[in-house]
């Protein structure tokens, strides 16, 4: 801390972004991190608001500039935008808006729009600026009844919002209710405002969780978002990427850069990847968007570009043939009277199917038993139990296990001698309803899940997040008849794993 505050008043300052930097330091330095976390509080470093900005590549066409930063914290964020629009000749005068709650930065971030003032006006630039200190959900609730004024309308807003989840008790969850889906994420909240406060042509530039482009869960902020506002730029981060500084987060981050508009039904949105931002991005290409589909692909090397190009023209699901997925319902806690190790002469005792009867392509019975091969079947207990048929294993992602985001296993009736099964809450099962699956489909399908080919599309949809039974049912896949021609090959043993990738590229 002492050389931080020694660099206060040092030649090192030069800029009122450097400045912030150090404030954000100083104040984080101070902070318990308890409230950090209560505040869902990330402060953006130096390097990461400098690589946004320079992303975004905005170019001003007013003489005067209406700024807005929810959360504003040292105003890194802001004072780094300013720094870069005071370079343009046609920009006269800027009014910056922020938004802070935390009392204990107001002084630091007073300092940094002071600094930024004096730097303004060397350049000959009119600049003012306005701290609310008020919650910005609550503050700008108007939004939810779009009663929003026109003098409250801004020309670019730039965030790194705040990242917590919201109980359904919180007031600001309660106003967001019908553009969400089960527990809130206060950064959706902030962003989706944002949206509404921009003005036409207006641009938004935000450092979120990647977890807005992903699967279901986030479907329905997205499609409240997406119709005003359009996407132009994605940047993602390698998940390895320290774009915190001092902090460590367990999620992927994105920079999205967008414009207030109404978007075609198809357009093309510009993404980007790079594995550390102080490198050049090494994949850059056009996603062709449709808001009917409402899936934004995030590709990171070029083999994930061969199979977008592949999967792309793919017509068939397992949705569109039918099938379906079922989840396992007997909790362990809750059977230790219903569970035998062995058969017995009992009529009633069935095979009890664990997470651990399944690995990769493979189904395993035999494997040694932790809790009981067979369970009890009565009236209470037939929740559990399906009749023994064709099916594809599931177990739960966990990505700790494995490095595939699906484990998939080929289940045959033959495999146990037995008219029902037990299925734990683990294991899920994927059948199609009143109909029989031939034994190609179960091998077919089930390579294909496991296939290298579709993690790989699931890391471009869905990221490190676990894979839900909606993603998992709308996965692009071949006609019925090539996945009946890749079962029957497997079988045969002719094709491998290993193989599958570079046949599915040419099917």
């Amino acid at each position: 801390m002492t050389k931080i505050k020694n660099d206060l008043n040092s030649s090192k300052i030069k800029l009122p972004s450097e400045l912030a930097q150090l404030l954000a330091e100083i104040s984080s330095d101070e902070k318990p991190a308890h409230i950090k976390q209560e505040l869902g509080q990330f402060f953006t470093p130096n390097f990461t608001s400098k690589f946004m900005v320079e992303f975004a590549n905005y170019i001003p066409t007013k003489r005067k500039l209406t700024i807005l930063e929810p959360g504003v914290g040292t105003a890194i964020l802001a004072a780094t935008l300013v720094e870069y629009l005071i370079t343009f000749d046609i920009v006269e005068e800027i009014q910056l808006t922020c938004y802070e709650i935390d009392d204990s930065i107001i002084e630091y971030t007073e300092s940094v729009l002071i600094a930024l003032d004096y730097l303004c006006l060397k350049q000959n630039k009119k600049f003012r600026y306005f701290i609310i200190r008020q919650d910005f959900i609550l503050s700008n609730q108007d939004v939810f009844s779009n009663t929003v004024n026109d003098f409250r309308k801004y020309d670019f807003i730039i965030s790194n919002p705040p990242f917590f989840k919201l109980s359904i008790n919180d007031e600001r969850a309660k106003l967001a209710a019908n553009i969400i889906h089960g527990l809130p994420n206060i950064y959706n909240i902030f962003f989706y405002i944002s949206s509404k406060l921009l003005e036409e042509n207006g641009k938004l530039l935000f450092l979120i969780p990647r977890s807005f482009c992903s699967g279901s869960h986030y479907k329905q902020i997205r499609e409240h978002f997406i119709e005003s506002i359009k996407l132009l730029k994605i940047h993602l981060f390698s998940s390895e990427e320290k774009i915190f500084h001092t902090h460590s987060v367990l999620y992927e981050s994105v920079i999205v850069y967008a414009e207030k508009s109404i978007p075609s039904n198809v357009y093309d949105i510009n993404i980007s990847h790079s594995n550390n931002i102080k490198e050049k991005v090494n994949i850059n290409y056009n996603c062709n968007f449709s808001l009917n589909e409402n899936i934004i692909e995030l590709p990171t090397n070029e083999n994930d570009l061969l199979v977008l190009n592949k999967i792309h023209k793919w017509n068939n699901s397992l949705f569109k043939s039918g099938y379906n997925i079922t989840h396992g319902k007997l909790i362990i806690t809750k059977a230790e009277n219903i569970l035998f190790k062995n058969i017995n002469d009992s009529a009633n005792l069935v095979p009890m199917i664990w997470i651990y009867n399944i690995d990769t392509g493979t189904f395993n019975f035999s494997i040694e038993d932790k809790y009981g091969k067979y369970l009890l079947k009565n009236h209470q207990t037939e929740k559990y139990i399906i009749k023994n048929n064709n099916y594809i294993l599931l177990r739960r992602y966990n990505n700790n296990d494995f490095t595939n985001r699906i484990i998939a296993t080929p289940y045959l009736k033959e495999y146990l001698q037995a008219d029902y099964l037990g299925i734990e809450r683990l294991v899920s099962f994927i059948d199609k309803p009143n109909h029989f699956i031939s034994k190609e489909e179960i091998f077919g399908i089930s390579a294909i899940l496991n296939s290298q080919f579709v993690n790989s599309y699931l890391g471009m949809i869905n990221g490190i997040i676990n894979v839900t039974s909606d993603i998992i049912l709308n996965i692009p896949l071949p006609d019925l008849e090539k996945i009946k021609e890749i079962g029957k090959s497997i079988i045969n043993k002719q094709i491998t794993n290993d193989e599958l990738f570079s046949y599915l590229l040419k099917i």
